[in-house]
């Protein structure tokens, strides 16, 4: 499977114009052959979180529908970081837009940040579950973010079943390092591919790292973004390097997990 990831900027709280890019960049990853593509986090509104109670959106508001209708003329899944209204709660969360502009399953971001400028406690609730779902044979899951930071989500969809991890991304440039190292170490514990789509540009006092990225099950990148430029980046699935790695080094088989949380 060819999949992509859109690094793009966005103009906070105007979601006709983001998602007017996001019309762009599924038109583009259509015509390089991918059948996947994955953008960054909070894509509809930005992260500035000033109005976000204004411009956040239910699932049958028009961000929503305009991801269902570029899904469904571009015969792509598209995966959207949203900011998702539900009655009085706001949600970090995720549309998985199927093909045919069905909803395949979606996220709601589960560890929030409490560093400034972005204290996502004050805003959101984290959802209470994790996300996995079914496409073209192959298992995925999703994180948004900070996310990456806890080992234990990746190592749950490893665990149940997943080969690939996609995860929506508004990762300041000022921790780029933790940014490269954590991806890589959770696709080389957990012997999958990791599928990274970062913003670029600023909300207010926080800038982008970009550096959007495609990492394999052995921890090589398959294909990376720069840092500051808006583009497009895909690569291949490929289940015959995933089982290749497994088999060389079957980590997963190796747990322990009848010793783990045990002390003397």
């Amino acid at each position: 499977m060819k999949i992509g990831c859109a690094q793009i900027d966005c103009i906070a709280g105007d979601a006709d114009k983001n998602l007017d890019k996001v019309r762009e960049f599924a038109g583009r990853a259509r015509e390089a052959g991918c059948e996947m593509l994955v953008f960054p986090e909070m894509v509809d509104t930005g992260c500035g979180t000033a109005h976000l109670g204004e411009y956040a959106s239910a699932w049958n508001g028009g961000p929503f529908r305009r991801l269902q209708s570029i899904a469904g003329q571009t015969g792509l899944v598209i995966v959207c970081g949203i900011s998702e209204l539900a009655g009085e709660k706001l949600f970090n969360s995720v549309a998985i837009i199927g093909p045919h502009g069905n909803l395949l399953a979606h996220y709601r971001k589960t560890h929030l940040i409490t560093t400034e400028p972005f204290c996502e406690q004050r805003i959101f609730t984290a959802g209470g579950s994790f996300c996995m779902f079914s496409f073209g044979g192959l298992k995925f899951g999703v994180m948004v973010c900070y996310d990456l930071r806890f080992p234990e989500a990746a190592r749950h969809y490893a665990i149940n079943g997943a080969s690939v991890i996609l995860m929506p991304s508004a990762w300041p440039l000022s921790r780029l390092q933790h940014w490269k190292t954590l991806i890589s170490a959770r696709a080389i514990e957990n012997q999958l591919y990791m599928v990274c789509s970062n913003r670029v540009g600023r909300d207010g006092d926080l800038e982008f790292a970009g550096n959007s990225c495609i990492v394999d099950p052995w921890g090589d990148i398959v294909a990376q973004a720069p840092e500051t430029e808006e583009g497009l980046i895909a690569g291949i699935l490929d289940m015959r390097r995933l089982e290749e790695v497994r088999d060389f080094m079957p980590v997963l088989k190796h747990r322990r997990p009848d010793i783990y949380g045990k002390t003397e």
